[in-house]
């Protein structure tokens, strides 16, 4: 059994993904329309977010200032 099936996916909102990049909400939707910055997940008829494991991956790609 894979220990990463059994974990409980965590969605983060738009606010929560801003102040994790410490971008504004322009920039983040213009991201995500490039295909630069995981797509949201529609969560209701008036709700999206964003898997937290994605974010983290995503963060963790980028170029790293020394």
């Amino acid at each position: 059994m894979n220990t990463e099936e059994n974990k409980t996916t965590r969605f983060l909102t738009r606010k929560e993904v801003l102040v994790i990049t410490g971008r504004s909400n322009p920039t983040l939707w213009r991201w995500t329309k490039a295909g630069t910055f995981p797509k949201p997940y529609k969560l209701g008829e008036n709700s999206v977010g964003w898997k937290d494991n994605e974010v983290q991956e995503w963060i963790a790609s980028r170029p790293q200032k020394d």
